[in-house]
């Protein structure tokens, strides 16, 4: 081309800078294989990573859902429990009014007997 003029076609790379051929395609070109066998060697591979990374998003969203199982049953339990505690608070207050009940029940049974006893002796 002359200068001025645009080039056409994909960039040209610096010296150095050419991108290194997979080890896949190295040990094929090495053994005198095709490129196109080297090539489907290294799809192979991708796939074989593309299971593997499967398999353990699979395990993760298993995982997740069964943390998540976890924490709708402990949930559960502690509305159940919260339910508990509000009846027994709900219990101890009518215990406390019944003791406060039978409390000024004996006062006044006790100062009947006193009287009665002051009665009998003047």
């Amino acid at each position: 081309s002359r200068p001025g003029q645009a080039r056409e076609g994909p960039p040209s790379r610096p010296a150095g800078s050419a991108r290194s051929p997979h080890p896949f395609a190295l040990a094929m070109a090495a053994n005198g294989e095709p490129a196109q066998d080297s090539r489907r060697m290294e799809l192979l591979g991708t796939e074989e990573k593309l299971r593997s990374a499967r398999a353990q998003i699979q395990d993760a969203q298993r995982c997740a859902l069964e943390t998540e199982e976890s924490g709708f049953a402990v949930l559960s339990d502690l509305a159940r429990q919260r339910e508990v505690i509000q009846r027994t608070t709900g219990h101890i207050s009518q215990i406390d009014s019944n003791i406060t009940g039978a409390r000024r029940v004996l006062m006044q049974m006790s100062r009947r007997a006193m009287l009665k006893r002051v009665a009998l002796w003047t």
